[in-house]
């Protein structure tokens, strides 16, 4: 589990990350935007949605979603073939993306 988030009152769902949610791109502007949103509500910094950007995009994806960890409270929604969603915090999904990661190079 990560530590607590710099602006923990901004949630954030991301959806199924191995699937098309899991694109950097559509990852960096739902969490720009949820920045930007909080900061119109005076819920974190107005400078908060750049310099998430601008952090984020200085490494490679997984260096994307610590700095989604780092910013927000995130999830993900998993949604099984069968049964009901599963709602994981993204901390440990970025558990399970390093060891899928560790096992294909194997």
């Amino acid at each position: 589990m990560s530590e607590t988030p710099k602006y923990p009152g901004v949630v954030v769902g991301l959806g199924d990350l191995w699937g098309e949610a899991g694109n950097a791109y559509l990852i960096l502007g739902r969490i720009k935007e949820a920045l930007t949103v909080a900061a119109q509500g005076g819920d974190c910094d107005h400078g908060a949605a750049d310099a998430f950007f601008a952090e984020a995009t200085t490494g490679d994806y997984d260096h994307l979603l610590a700095t989604v960890d780092a910013y927000v409270d995130a999830f993900l929604v998993l949604t099984p073939s069968i049964g009901y969603p599963s709602i994981i915090p993204l901390s440990d999904f970025r558990e399970q993306y390093a060891n899928r990661q560790k096992e294909d190079s194997q």
